[in-house]
């Protein structure tokens, strides 16, 4: 369009018809086990995930704590620390930092996180937060 292409040019439009909703795009809190469920909605070219948690929702969640999590996906479990930047953290250590889309992203200081998780989009993951006191989120899907 910014070429002075018409915007019909640029393909057919369709019908809402044939606008097809992907399932499970919201993440799912679990308040009595105190986990969250949620996906990977897009790899970066660094191979930081990007995730479908809006940083508001898991700091209302959290508390805005930096602190260390569970992460389980595809029968795998490691800790991810979550915190503000990528630098002086362990190279083997995954990370939750905030994303400038909104949405937490999974990501290595000096790696690939999608690589190193074995993942692609839409590999769903939870994060365990036992152990912590943490509030009930009333805007988030819970499933009790």
């Amino acid at each position: 369009l910014s070429l002075g292409l018409e915007l019909f040019a640029l393909g057919e439009p369709i019908s809402e018809e044939e606008i097809e909703l992907l399932p499970n795009i919201d993440p799912e809190y679990h308040q009595e086990e105190q986990r969250l469920e949620a996906i990977i909605q897009y790899i970066d070219s660094f191979g930081n995930c990007i995730t479908n948690i809006p940083i508001k929702e898991f700091d209302m969640i959290t508390g805005g704590l930096k602190s260390t999590f569970t992460i389980k996906w595809k029968g795998q479990k490691k800790l991810i620390q979550r915190t503000a930047f990528f630098a002086g953290n362990d190279p083997d250590f995954l990370l939750l930092v905030d994303g400038s889309s909104g949405f937490l992203e999974i990501c290595q200081n000096r790696g690939n996180a999608s690589h190193e998780m074995n993942v692609i989009v839409g590999t769903p993951f939870e994060i365990e937060l036992t152990g912590l006191d943490l509030p009930f989120l009333n805007g988030m899907k819970s499933s009790e």
